[in-house]
């Protein structure tokens, strides 16, 4: 330091460094100046606890999603009838033809898809039959502007006479930001989900007659509000109970 002095005057014990005595004024406004530190680290560290203790407290209402709750013996294997390996092919065949039909907007797919009596529980609202889908998607295009949505882990099981269902993650992308919206926010993981289908096969080909969507974790970006967010993260039996 350029305040030590060269002529031994004074030691500072406490310090084991010796300065002129003229510098000790100097000295000790060094002191106070590290002091006044040492209380704004101080200051910093709580608040920054804070902030943790209060980003905790927003996280609160997930905490019941700490497990997936999946249709009771979906991935067991024992005591379960499999589909025939063609079967399960064609499924996850058409879970990601449906996806890919609400990318590119591909109603006239719904329609092949879907069966007549399809019903769609989303926490957005329940849609009926394939109008239902395509008038939800021509309503609500910002929904779906921009993002694209895939299917992990498809598993399928019998339940039935040519009856079957299905169950997979979901994962939507917001890829490219429309008009208004923060081209540096995107790409981002949207949201994840969990999809339960039902599915029945009718003259040779498996069409869509039920599809659930629950336990979603949505993007801030793509909803800043917690209370939407937390409906969103309930699954479809805690999210229709009256």
């Amino acid at each position: 330091m350029k305040h030590i002095s060269h002529n031994i005057l004074t030691r500072n014990t406490k310090f084991g460094c010796t300065i002129s005595s003229k510098n000790k004024g100097t000295f000790r406004s060094t002191i106070a100046f590290a002091q006044a530190i040492k209380i704004s680290l101080c200051i910093i560290v709580t608040s920054s606890l804070g902030n943790i203790q209060a980003q905790q407290q927003k996280s609160a209402p997930f905490l019941n999603n700490k497990e997936t709750v999946l249709p009771k013996k979906m991935v067991q294997t024992k005591g379960v009838t499999m589909l025939p390996a063609e079967d399960i092919v064609m499924i996850r065949e058409i879970v990601n033809r449906l996806y890919l039909a609400e990318d590119s907007r591909d109603f006239e797919a719904f329609r092949q898809l879907l069966a007549d009596d399809f019903v769609q529980d989303h926490p957005f609202q329940v849609m009926v039959g394939a109008e239902g889908m395509i008038d939800f998607f021509k309503k609500n295009p910002q929904v779906f502007d921009g993002y694209r949505h895939h299917a992990f882990n498809v598993t399928t099981r019998a339940i039935g006479d040519n009856e079957a269902e299905s169950v997979h993650y979901l994962i939507s992308l917001k890829l490219f930001p429309m008009d208004g919206e923060d081209a540096n926010q995107s790409p981002f993981i949207a949201g994840h989900g969990v999809v339960v289908d039902r599915l029945r096969k009718e003259n040779g080909k498996w069409r869509f007659t039920s599809r659930v969507y629950d336990q979603m974790a949505i993007a801030s970006e793509f909803s800043p509000d917690l209370v939407y967010r937390q409906r969103f993260a309930k699954t479809a039996k805690e999210r229709n109970k009256k």
